[in-house]
């Protein structure tokens, strides 16, 4: 079945799992990125070099989203446990894992990057909510 087809919780491996495979996703897709980068950038002679330079010293660029992503995961699949089909779900889990990314920086860059994070988990809510709408007044395609 599909995640979000049912009503049953999502169990503790499952939850661990979703979480592993944005943090995977995100060092996948940024190591890349900063790869083909770093490969356009470095002169003629060492663009290999270079290319790996540049995943090398955006490491931790890349951990920090693939850290951020892999707690909004978390925390949305512990959010659905409790409040199933819930449209404030998304909106906690992204103020939520967006504070938790920056507490380190001090209570008042926590709060501010939670407000952040909530009105851009809203923006997606409301793009996901209008897709969805959008699909269900397409026609049926004939087979």
């Amino acid at each position: 079945m599909e995640q979000g087809t049912t009503t049953a919780p999502t169990p503790l491996p499952e939850l661990a799992k979703e979480t592993g495979n944005c943090i995977a996703v995100v060092a996948a897709g940024g190591s890349a990125f900063y790869f083909l980068k770093g490969l356009r950038n470095s002169p003629t002679g060492g663009r290999l070099a270079g290319a790996a330079q540049a995943v090398r010293a955006n490491a931790p660029r890349i951990g920090g989203w693939g850290v951020w992503l892999g707690a909004q995961a978390a925390i949305d699949s512990a959010l659905e446990r409790v409040n199933k089909d819930d449209r404030f779900n998304t909106m906690i889990s992204y103020g939520a894992a967006s504070v938790l990314v920056s507490v380190l920086r001090g209570p008042r860059a926590a709060a501010f990057s939670g407000i952040k994070g909530a009105v851009f988990g809203g923006l997606v809510e409301i793009a996901i909510r209008g897709l969805k709408r959008f699909e269900a007044d397409l026609p049926e395609p004939e087979k």
